[in-house]
């Protein structure tokens, strides 16, 4: 891999051993590493013996007692760190998703339009396709763009399984990143097999998996309401019961391999969070920013990612306080 296809990443150890692969997989990509650890995890040392011996910079912080993933995916938003490594937890991992998406939509506090988590699996394979999901209700451009960018780097096939249901009223979130996908997919003669789903969407999204290297899913395009969506670390259970959450949810549980999650266009009702429409007009600087030159690679996504988080930073309408709501709702845009 060339020094032009790494990313700066963030790397969440919470002690455990799959967090060493979750810092293993980000050596494979990272240009530097936030390394945010447990104020206990064991693997500190040989984290940093790693990055030293793969000459990645790395700059560990130490999250204080009793914090965890969203304190973690925290410092994505403050130091504009679009990608992050997480490990695959074993127990309560609803909770631990509703964690990063409250992270994600808290990043676009930040000025982050975007923020793609891999869950990182112990065993995943090494080879093998990249698979974009596309559920039938949504294009999720920022999903495509990681996944082009994902299959550039890695010199992989794209497979790309649209998931079945009705597509008459189907909306695309950030149209201009759907398209520089697909410009970056001709330009660098990224193999792509595209397929229709034909059954019921978790199946095939479960036999997609098989053999692949990483899985692609979007979750965005809502607004989570509710006194819990800004209480530490809760959101409201409705989160996962949108489709994209629910089929997040049951990947995460039940493959055997990578899964991004790439969460962009969320609001929450009770947070401060800029105009979810300001960042439809900032991402229409993709295209440009995408265009470059030699393979896209992730390191042309994270460019053009960082081009649309500034123009996000001049186009919001300001923060947003909104009154109590009991209703604790998740809803698409």
């Amino acid at each position: 891999m060339s020094d032009s296809d790494r990313i700066p990443v963030l790397v969440f150890d919470d002690g455990t051993p799959n967090a060493r692969a979750a810092m293993t997989r980000a050596l494979d990509h990272a240009a530097e590493i936030v390394l945010a650890t447990a104020s206990d995890s064991p693997n500190t040392a040989a984290n940093r013996a790693d990055a030293a011996d793969a000459g990645v910079p790395i700059d560990i912080v130490e999250l204080a007692p009793h914090t965890g993933i969203r304190h973690a995916l925290a410092l994505c938003g403050e130091r504009d760190i679009y990608a992050a490594y997480v490990p695959r937890v074993e127990r309560h991992p609803g909770e631990f998703l509703r964690k990063i998406i409250q992270a994600a939509a808290q990043s676009e506090v930040e000025g982050l339009p975007v923020l793609a988590v891999t869950i990182v699996h112990p065993d995943a394979p090494t080879t093998g396709p990249v698979v974009e999901l596309d559920p039938a209700h949504a294009d999720a451009g920022f999903a495509a763009l990681f996944a082009a960018g994902l299959a550039g780097t890695t010199r992989s096939p794209l497979h790309v399984l649209r998931l079945a249901g009705d597509r008459s009223n189907a909306d695309t979130r950030s149209a201009d990143a759907l398209h520089a996908a697909r410009v970056a997919i001709a330009h660098d003669e990224i193999a792509v097999y595209e397929q229709d789903g034909e059954r019921d969407s978790f199946d095939d999204a479960i036999e997609s998996s098989h053999g692949a290297r990483a899985v692609v899913v979007g979750f965005g395009g809502v607004t989570i309401r509710g006194r819990k969506a800004t209480h530490p670390d809760e959101l409201p259970d409705s989160t996962l019961e949108l489709p994209d959450g629910r089929l997040a949810h049951l990947l995460s549980q039940q493959i055997s391999t990578d899964l991004v999650v790439v969460c962009d266009h969320i609001e929450l009702q009770h947070g401060r969070v800029a105009s979810v429409a300001a960042i439809g007009g900032a991402v229409g600087a993709i295209t440009a920013g995408s265009a470059l030159g030699g393979l896209i690679g992730l390191g042309a996504v994270s460019a053009a990612i960082g081009v649309a988080a500034a123009g996000y930073v001049v186009a919001r309408d300001g923060d947003d306080d909104d009154g109590d709501d009991d209703g604790g709702a998740a809803e698409p845009e």
